[in-house]
């Protein structure tokens, strides 16, 4: 059966309200509203690296000293008719990293590693009534309430091919979202089963020193867990395998004085690698089906804000152990004290990422749970803002895997002139042993330059 194409859906979804338009008289311009909505952003960024990767007979990488990487993005949203809107973002990315990107526009059941230089980031129509609204296309999924790490947010599509600038790339869905108050109840569909895309290619500096048999994955956490992924044992080749199964999500999503709650479950393939051999004979890289559920709350009493959710999976058929990740951690705005330091403000954010492992894997067919491609499973995680102006922001940040002994650390300066403007440096550095996730960027300490404007 061939696959739908995206480029097709896009032509179709901007088609039928241009018809509907038309049949309701001129009174109603969908086209010129949209393009009079529509919102650009250009940002790049020069990274210089200091060292290089020493070469094998196996793998040469692309270890240039000083790199380029650019992204331009443009969205808008219209009403069509009766309640009922189109929304879309399309963003194209140029980099100067070898082979990090291919081709344009991923069929929605994509089962190819690569990011694409031109793709969509949403494309969804959106129907609002008082009491609920639906959306069906690709948009946001967002679960979970932590500041740095959020455990539960992970039904999304993460872009981290290169992971100093993850993307959000939400997911293809089903929605509807019931408002019961101030509190929403959102049923959602996810029909396809999606790949968050990870350094690939055995080129890519960001698989770092990995060892022989290193697999790559990425787990919905963005730029913090650094390269995680499974150690094949030696001798082993495996294949990726994609089944392309659905998933269903219940979330509701509360507030109160002083406090945001949700509570979620799940069904689905989850987005944690194992490696399976159950004939034997061939060993394969799968995603179980699994079901979890999670919860959390923060909780905001005047400049402090305390934090906390989890999530439990459970993989079916025992192909996975079955475990609780979670995150507590707490943020405060401080004022008083920032001003006799000649600062506006001053804001810490601290958290702990845990997890306990409930159940072990005990499936004769599987050779490896996930367990060393499930980041943060016993890290510290901090940052913070000095802000001497409202156009200035220094930021401090790190990481440490009490586990594996690994660490980041980062320093970064943002300067906003204005809201359409902003000027950013920073340096990072990563230190461990090479099969460590944060010790395989051992060589990618880097400073970095760029800029971004909004038009």
């Amino acid at each position: 059966m061939p696959r739908p194409d995206p480029r097709g859906l896009a032509a179709l979804v901007v088609l039928m309200p241009l018809a509907a338009s038309a049949a309701e008289g001129e009174d109603r311009n969908f086209v010129r509203d949209f393009v009079r909505a529509a919102t650009y952003t250009v940002e790049g960024y020069t990274s210089v690296f200091s060292q290089t990767f020493p070469s094998t007979p196996d793998r040469i990488g692309d270890d240039k000293a000083v790199t380029f990487w650019s992204k331009a993005t443009a969205k808008s949203q219209a009403a069509l008719l009766g309640g009922l809107s189109l929304k879309l973002a399309l963003f194209a990315v140029y980099s100067a990293y070898e082979d990090e990107r291919r081709g344009v526009f991923a069929s929605p059941d994509n089962e190819k590693p690569y990011s694409r230089y031109l793709d969509f980031k949403e494309l969804n129509l959106r129907y609002d009534r008082k009491a609920f609204a639906l959306i069906l296309g690709r948009a946001p999924v967002t679960v979970g309430l932590a500041t740095l790490y959020s455990p539960a947010n992970r039904y999304r599509t993460l872009d981290t091919t290169n992971p100093m600038y993850p993307d959000d790339l939400g997911a293809w869905q089903a929605s509807l979202d019931w408002f019961l108050g101030d509190n929403t109840l959102r049923v959602s569909v996810l029909p396809i089963e999606e790949r968050s895309l990870s350094p690939h290619g055995g080129v890519s500096r960001w698989l770092g020193e990995s060892e022989e048999g290193f697999s790559s994955s990425s787990s919905g956490t963005g730029s913090g867990g650094g390269a995680t992924g499974l150690t094949l044992p030696a001798g082993v080749n495996a294949q990726t395998v994609f089944r392309n199964r659905p998933g269903y999500l219940l979330k509701f999503s509360g507030v109160a004085t002083g406090v945001d709650y949700f509570a979620a479950a799940h069904y689905g393939p989850s987005i944690f690698p194992t490696l399976q051999n159950p004939l034997g004979n061939e060993y394969t890289i799968e995603m179980p089906m699994a079901a979890d559920c999670s919860g959390g709350a923060t909780v905001t009493r005047g400049a402090l804000e305390v934090h906390g959710e989890s999530i439990y999976q459970a993989a079916e058929g025992n192909d996975d152990q079955d475990f609780v990740k979670y995150v507590i951690g707490a943020s405060y705005r401080e004022t008083a004290v920032a001003e006799r330091l000649g600062f506006d403000e001053i804001t810490p954010v601290v958290e702990y990422a845990g997890e306990w492992v409930t159940d072990g894997q005990d499936n004769p067919g599987v050779t490896l749970p996930s367990e060393e491609a499930r980041p943060l499973r016993n890290s510290l995680l901090f940052k913070l803002d000095l802000m001497p102006s409202d156009k200035l922001t220094i930021t401090l940040g790190g990481v440490q895997n009490f586990s594996t002994d690994d660490h980041s650390e980062s320093i970064g300066l943002e300067y906003k002139p204005n809201y359409n403007l902003t000027f950013r440096a920073y340096w990072a550095r990563f230190k461990g042993t090479t099969d460590s996730p944060l010790g395989r960027w051992d060589r990618n300490d880097h400073l970095a330059f760029g800029v971004k404007r909004v038009f």
